[in-house]
């Protein structure tokens, strides 16, 4: 039996304590460890840890144990997964009257409400192959489940999705919580046609060290070919509530409560843009402005900057063109990205450079004096690339 005791863990949220939940945090593959960083840290900051069990790693994501409502608040917190599911059921099964069986006994009402189910099913080394004949049972068993337990008149009527995944004739059923995936973050009017993805970009941060940006709002972050400005966007927002979209759980009226009223303030970051379209400057503009950032923004050719302030503490990221969509000058690709870090740190001298570089042009042989480098692989936009890290050695 489950214990219910309304308790205020810290000024900023009220919490319902129920017994503990498993959530997959799902993130882009390769960047599982730095979604660690982040639930650890924003744990800390909002008060969670207490609630977190053991976080396990795994390929795609993150497995946690916690209270279900703050599993829930992770959706306005983290910024670097793509979706945050709750494990509904787990259970053997080998043939689809079972499965049937299984599925109806679930108390839906209590995960979606008044809404219906969208099934997104995915089949391994099962006796269960058919994903059509599957999505017919799990329709059939919820539809008469709901024959016996009508929802409210007042609910919510929407459509919530949920993931069927059968691996070795284990089945597990996980109802998304997100909604649309939470790179999509609201507030923001431009992309251009090599924009990155915003998860990708939190995800660049916390591996340049997330920690230290939050402990070091002297930080300067420079962007120098910042198209529309998302890593800038995302470097203020890091450590911020997502205030700019809504999410599929408060589709259930016994969630619609489940939100952060306060957030964690924290002094607004030094971010500097630089940017040689003045088109794409002035939505790289517009951008900042809906989300009230203020960011310092140079309409010019990066390698022609000739002065940008003290950046003894500085962060320069790039995500140059990769002669794919976006065409370099250059006749060797390669030698574009070592002009991109000899330029860098011959005029500014900066704490950190990061640049993804498509993954053929790996830049092995990179070296500079003072530096020591760390890379992490990855896909942006179905590009096979390595952000390759600098730092400067202590």
């Amino acid at each position: 039996m489950s214990v219910v005791l309304t308790v205020s863990l810290w000024p900023y949220l009220s919490v319902v304590e129920m017994d503990k939940r498993q959530f997959f945090i799902i993130v882009s593959p390769g960047f599982e460890n730095v979604a660690k960083q982040e639930l650890v840290l924003l744990s800390r900051v909002y008060n969670l840890s207490k609630s977190i069990e053991d976080i396990h790693v795994v390929k795609g994501g993150l497995l946690v144990e916690m209270a279900l409502q703050e599993g829930m608040l992770l959706n306005y917190l983290l910024k670097v997964p793509t979706r945050i599911l709750l494990r509904v059921a787990k259970f053997r099964c080998r043939d689809f009257t079972k499965l049937f069986k299984k599925v109806q006994l679930i108390d839906w009402n209590s995960f979606v409400g008044g809404c219906d189910i969208e099934w997104n099913v995915s089949v391994k080394n099962s006796r269960l192959k058919i994903q059509k004949r599957i999505s017919e049972t799990l329709s059939g068993a919820f539809e008469k489940y709901r024959k016996g337990h009508e929802p409210k008149k007042n609910w919510n009527h929407g459509v919530m999705n949920v993931f069927v995944r059968i691996v070795d004739d284990e089945c597990e059923i996980s109802l998304d919580t997100s909604g649309d995936l939470l790179h999509k973050r609201g507030g923001k009017n431009h992309v251009s046609m090599a924009s990155i993805r915003e998860s990708i970009a939190a995800s660049l941060f916390w591996f340049m060290g997330g920690n230290q940006l939050f402990l070091d709002r002297s930080i300067k972050v420079v962007n120098p070919m910042m198209g529309v400005g998302t890593f800038l966007v995302e470097a203020e927002r890091l450590f911020q509530k997502t205030t700019t979209r809504s999410f599929s759980f408060l589709l259930n009226p016994e969630w619609q409560d489940f939100t952060l009223d306060k957030v964690k303030c924290f002094e607004k970051l030094q971010l500097v843009g630089v940017e040689a379209s003045r088109s794409v400057a002035e939505q790289a503009k517009e951008n900042f402005s809906q989300n009230n950032i203020a960011a310092s923004i140079l309409v010019d050719n990066f390698f022609e900057l000739e002065e940008l302030g003290d950046c003894e503490k500085a962060w320069f990221i790039f995500n140059p063109p990769y002669n794919k969509r976006l065409k370099i000058e250059d006749k060797k690709p390669q030698d574009f990205y070592k002009r991109i870090f000899s330029h860098t740190i011959s005029k500014f001298s900066p704490e950190k450079v990061g640049v993804i570089v498509p993954q053929k042009y790996n830049l092995r042989e990179i070296v500079f004096r003072g530096y020591k480098m760390r890379k992490l692989h990855f896909e942006n936009g179905g590009f096979p690339v390595v952000f390759i890290l600098l730092e400067r050695a202590n």
